[in-house]
């Protein structure tokens, strides 16, 4: 009762399809008033920017092999990894295991949850260092922008959508 108006965006909003889905699942199909719908198109070219790569030989549970393959990547690289995790403890792990490794390679790293910095700050730095790389949770996977040449491969350890819980599976069941 007391909001005059509500603005929701994504990148992702239809999930590449209409805008139905987008309507059910934000609750606006319940809103007296049809919603206003605007649609943008990226302004990244994605198919001739980006590739996507599906790594498989890296054993699910073995922290050194993951290391490795992230100390591996960034070196590749020449730093300006963003690295994702869903485990602050895995996060921790390969950290420990590989930021000596990246220094003497001239690769600064940096990590949330382990660097007593502020998340915006670390951003900030990394944003500021195109050798520099950047190991984090959730809260960089869901709303970083670090344009130019300071972020230039994304790596996720795995993939980051939490196993369905009994709140999803009702929301599921209730949705037309």
């Amino acid at each position: 009762a007391p909001a005059h108006g509500v603005l929701m965006t994504s990148a992702t909003l239809t999930d590449g399809g209409d805008w139905s889905g987008a309507i059910t699942r934000s609750g606006a199909a319940r809103l007296e008033v049809q919603p206003e719908l605007f649609a943008a198109k990226s302004p990244f070219d994605y198919p001739n920017q980006a590739q996507v790569l599906i790594v498989t030989d890296v054993p699910r549970g073995d922290i050194a092999a993951l290391a490795g393959a992230y100390a591996r990547l960034i070196e590749a690289s020449g730093g300006g990894v963003l690295g994702l995790f869903t485990a602050i403890r895995r996060l921790r792990a390969v950290h420990g295991r590989i930021a000596d490794r990246l220094a003497r390679a001239g690769l600064p790293l940096y990590a949330q949850h382990v660097d007593p910095i502020d998340t915006g700050t670390l951003v900030d730095i990394f944003r500021d260092d195109p050798r520099a790389s950047l190991l984090g949770t959730d809260a960089l996977r869901d709303g970083v922008d670090v344009p130019g040449q300071s972020l230039r491969l994304v790596v996720m350890e795995q993939v980051p959508w939490p196993k369905p819980s009994i709140l999803h599976r009702a929301r599921r069941m209730a949705a037309p």
